[in-house]
This record gives structure tokens, C-alpha cells and sequence, in this order.
């Protein structure tokens, strides 16, 4: 018997605690990228680059407003296609992805919130497979910036965030305008 109060008490101040702490907490994430860019020797018209990301996000404060940096690994394939496939085995690039954004909940309980958010990202291009396109490191900037605005959800531990990641800088060299537009939806667990 005593052993099953103890189970009782530890669970009762974990939950507490949660509760306490709000949303604080870290969101482990992964879904699907698309990028579009100004260029049109990289992207032909009407079409997209598919892709992959996985990473996580810090949640920082109690209250309404939130603080929301994060790191991913992302991949986006070096040809264009007018399909949604992120997964296609075609040459790709690898991308440091490093957002820090600012939230508002619009709404919340205690089993469903609301998030808008808004900031900036930071792109590193780490690598480019060998292609046909004439594409290497040389040939692209190593840094690109964009404008995020986003929109998410939370279900109890379950995220579902979908942002808009507007391009600031050019991507290529020698390519100008180059601006790549980032579009990803990625399902999550806040933990």
C-alpha cells in the first residue's frame, strides 16, 4: 500500500509541475518542405523543390506572449516538379534551417491552444550533391535569410505548426533575382 501511495504522490507533482511550467518546454518536429525561388534557370514556372525537415523548437513563456527559437535539418531536391513528394530519391541539398520567432496564444486551454507567430530564419546550405544542373557551393550563397509568419496548434502533447518562410536574400551567385520562398507543414510533440 505504501508503494502505491508513492506512486500516486510522484505522479500528482508531475503533474503539477506541468502544469506549472505551462508552455515551456521543447517541440520535437518533422514534416514536408516546398521552396520556390525568383529564379528561373532553378525553378520552372508552376513548380515547386519538395523536401524534408526534422528538428526542435524551445517554447519559452508562461503567459500569452512566447519566445520560439529552433534548429532543422532540412533537404530540398534540386529539380523542380509541379507533384508534392519529399521523399524522391533525386539530388538534393542540405540545409541548416535556425528560426527564432515571437508568439501570441490565441487561444488556450487546457487540451487545445492556438499560436500565431512571426520572426526570422537563417539558412546554411551545407551541401549539394553532384547534379546535372551545374550546381555546387560555389555557386550559391552560403547564408540566406527569410521572413517566417506561421500558425500553429497544440492537442494536449500533439503540435501541427504550418509556416510561410518569405525569402530576404538571394540564393545563387550568379542567378539575381534568387530569393527562395520556404512553405512547411510539420507535425510534432511538445514535451
Amino acid at each position: 500500500m505504501k508503494l502505491m501511495h508513492r506512486i500516486i504522490i510522484v505522479f500528482l507533482l508531475l503533474v503539477s509541475y506541468q502544469y506549472g511550467i505551462a508552455q515551456n518546454g521543447a517541440d520535437f518536429k518533422f514534416g514536408p518542405v516546398l521552396l520556390q525561388t525568383e529564379s528561373a534557370k532553378f525553378t520552372k514556372s508552376s513548380q515547386y523543390h519538395n523536401g524534408w525537415q526534422i528538428g526542435i523548437k524551445a517554447r519559452f513563456g508562461r503567459d500569452r506572449f512566447y519566445f520560439n527559437p529552433g534548429f532543422f535539418y532540412r533537404t530540398v531536391q534540386l529539380s523542380s516538379s509541379p507533384n508534392i513528394n519529399p521523399f524522391q530519391a533525386k539530388e538534393k541539398m542540405t540545409l541548416l534551417n535556425f528560426p527564432v520567432d515571437m508568439g501570441i496564444r490565441i487561444i488556450r486551454s487546457q487540451t487545445f491552444s492556438m499560436r500565431l507567430f512571426s520572426g526570422v530564419s537563417l539558412n546554411y546550405i551545407q551541401s549539394i550533391e553532384e547534379n546535372n544542373l551545374g550546381l555546387n557551393l560555389d555557386s550559391v550563397n552560403d547564408v540566406h535569410f527569410n521572413g517566417d509568419i506561421g500558425i500553429g496548434f497544440d492537442i494536449y502533447w500533439l503540435t501541427i505548426d504550418a509556416v510561410f518562410e518569405k525569402g530576404l536574400l538571394n540564393i545563387f551567385k550568379d542567378d539575381k533575382p534568387s530569393k527562395g520562398d520556404y512553405f512547411n507543414v510539420s507535425l510534432g510533440f511538445f514535451f
